[in-house]
């Protein structure tokens, strides 16, 4: 099978995926889904406390 990494999903036949804190990573298919999240390391699809050589902060203030 080819490499789905840079499959383009149509928007009604796709979703987000993110990652265990709930930050999304890219926009998936049943065609894509395995092929774009094999990038990822298993425990940020799975481990909210994953470990990350740089501060995960929300771009936006807490009162926003």
């Amino acid at each position: 099978m080819a490499d789905m990494s840079f499959h383009y999903c149509e928007k009604s036949e796709g979703w987000m995926e993110y990652d265990a804190r709930g930050i999304p990573l890219t926009f998936v298919c049943d065609k894509c889904v395995g092929d774009k999240l094999k990038r990822y390391r298993r425990d940020v699809l799975t481990d909210s406390q994953y470990w990350a050589d740089e501060p995960i902060d929300s771009e936006y203030p807490d009162d926003f």
